[in-house]
């Protein structure tokens, strides 16, 4: 039986959905964004071949104060936002980092905190007694040499499994997702990430395809070589159905399945161009305090230290912008936390969802 306080979260969800849907479809504002993307920090401890985002320390000397993130959180109450995601960098380098989520679980906040899994083992019960929502771990592979490799620090692989095993060893109420970016050296193994997974005790999964386009990503020679080959993109297609299916059988949670099956198109720049929601269902606020909406976008849209994100909101700039997002269909990128949403905010592909087909 569905517990009331659950219950009633889950219809003002619905509700905050069915604004979202109408505010797109109307052009108007009618609703506050349901999730927030917050970039505490830049600093991280990795070396990604993937993502440059280490070597940006000049950008790390001016991030938000606590202060600031706690007036944000009091703006996140009076737009009615239902969740926030936590992420950097390694939101765990941010000291002020559990203040600030004890302030976002006061206001009721769903939380979910990104890491690349290195300190899990460190800071395991602090996470989990400071109310997080849903953990998202790293672990692009099976293999410790395949994951320190790629991630470029070693005993990554070992210390984000040590993490996993000890929060399951607490009973954790939180949900333990574990996300896997699929490259070239790793696309043959994803089945073997989903059955370490399950050995760990983990049952839900995403797996996100590589972005050029994403801030940080590398566009060098050393990303070049982990984006697949158009010879390589019929088998990475069976290995996703292989990894649905084996999901499927195992009633494991894993992203919207339309989503999945598109990652290959996106790799032959050959996806279908979408109607999105950002600006509409969801926002980004960068370390500095920068508010944007979609990351093919350059520029933000203000500031939320010299101006309340309700005020920036409600503002004609962003009125603006969001009507330029929706004057025709996109396919610049394939960035999960955006493409994902349109799953749960398009009617018919939630439909499509609630009935098993997606």
């Amino acid at each position: 039986m569905v517990q009331l306080p659950i219950l009633v979260r889950r219809i003002q969800a619905a509700g905050h959905i069915a604004g979202v849907q109408l505010s797109r479809a109307l052009d108007r504002n009618l609703a506050g964004p349901f999730v927030v993307y917050i970039e505490v920090t830049k600093k991280c401890n990795v070396r990604c071949q993937f993502c440059d985002i280490w070597i940006a320390k000049e950008e790390t000397k001016n991030e938000m104060s606590t202060e600031d993130l706690l007036r944000l959180t009091a703006d996140l109450k009076e737009l009615g936002t239902k969740a926030v995601a936590l992420f950097g960098g390694e939101a765990l380098l941010r000291r002020d980092l559990f203040d600030v989520i004890a302030a976002m679980k006061r206001a009721g906040l769903y939380i979910t905190l990104d890491t690349n899994g290195y300190l899990l083992p460190q800071f395991h019960e602090r996470i989990d007694d400071s109310g997080v929502d849903m953990l998202v771990a790293s672990l692009d592979g099976a293999r410790e040499p395949l994951v320190d490799s790629l991630r470029g620090l070693p005993g990554t692989f070992k210390r984000t499994v040590e993490g996993l095993r000890l929060l399951r060893a607490r009973n954790t109420k939180m949900k333990l997702v574990i996300n896997t970016l699929i490259v070239r050296d790793n696309f043959r193994e994803l089945l073997d990430v989903i059955r370490l997974g399950e050995e760990l005790g983990i049952r839900n999964f995403r797996l996100l395809a590589f972005n050029s386009i994403y801030p940080y990503n590398m566009c060098g020679q050393q990303s070049m070589n982990l984006n697949l080959h158009p010879e390589e993109l019929p088998e990475l297609q069976e290995k996703i159905e292989e990894v649905i299916q084996y999901c499927k059988s195992r009633d494991l949670t894993l992203n919207p399945h339309e989503f999945l099956r598109g990652i290959p198109d996106y790799y032959s720049r050959n996806h279908p161009a979408v109607n999105c929601y950002v600006g509409y269902a969801s926002l980004n606020i960068w370390n500095n305090g920068d508010v944007g909406y979609c990351v093919g976008i350059p520029g933000g849209v203000g500031n939320i230290r010299n101006t309340p994100l309700l005020d920036i909101w409600q503002s004609k700039e962003f009125a603006q912008r969001r009507s330029e997002t929706m004057s025709e269909p996109c396919n610049k990128c394939y960035v999960a936390c955006h493409l994902e949403q349109n799953y749960w905010f398009n009617p018919r592909l939630l439909m499509n969802r609630a009935m098993g087909r997606a």
